[in-house]
């Protein structure tokens, strides 16, 4: 309801979904979370009132852009300054060992281009989409997933698919992956770009001990 209301503009009913307790950064079946429709669909009011509750202005969507790349892209002028205001940062592009490469918006072109500055943090793209965290999980390295997480990697910051980490690791059938995500906070019943979450994934491939380790941290399905 609120991804479909903030994709409408319908502030309203924005409000109303929040009040009712909806999360506002639950995304949808395609990776997209409220923000990144409201702002996909040019509506100022519907994007305000979910960053006011509290809706995670770098969280990026299926196909891997920020909320401020979406609106960058669109020459929207004011909602490239509501999220700049919010402290928005435009997604990393690629790393290099000098430096990565972010979106800088130019109000008085009204286009963005892209430039190099200092090296971003843990959450950078490495490659294609992924990030250091998500291809460790994916690849069941419980090394890696601890060495991204204590340089400050979020447990939760979904790949360019809009996969989260746990999901990768579950997907992979990677317990000890999963269960050290689980550890460091990852959200048990965040779905991912095909609108799964975690357990789910593991029940549709009958992995018995996944799903335990899922239900143990009170994983329930999605509805």
């Amino acid at each position: 309801a609120l991804s479909r209301a903030a994709a409408l503009g319908d502030e309203a009913a924005v409000a109303r979904s929040l009040e009712a307790g909806a999360l506002p950064d639950m995304p949808d079946g395609s990776g997209y979370a409220p923000l990144a429709r409201a702002v996909h669909g040019g509506h100022f009011n519907a994007a305000r009132a979910l960053l006011k509750a509290g809706a995670w202005v770098h969280l990026t969507s299926g196909d891997g852009a920020s909320p401020l790349e979406i609106a960058a892209r669109a020459g929207d002028t004011r909602l490239v300054q509501l999220l700049l205001n919010a402290s928005a940062k435009a997604r990393p592009g690629l790393a290099s060992e000098t430096g990565s490469r972010v979106l800088h918006y130019e109000a008085s072109t009204g286009h963005a281009r892209q430039s190099w500055c200092p090296r971003a943090g843990a959450d950078r793209y490495i490659d294609d989409g992924w990030t250091a965290l998500s291809r460790a999980a994916a690849l069941g390295d419980e090394a890696a997933v601890a060495r991204s997480l204590e340089a400050g990697a979020l447990p939760d910051m979904p790949d360019g698919s809009g996969y989260a980490p746990l999901a990768r690791a579950v997907h992979g059938g990677h317990f000890n992956a999963a269960r050290a995500l689980l550890k460091a906070g990852a959200w048990v019943h965040l779905t991912s770009g095909d609108g799964a979450s975690p357990l789910e994934i593991a029940a549709r491939a009958g992995d018995t001990r996944l799903v335990q380790l899922l239900l143990n941290a009170s994983a329930k399905a999605r509805p």
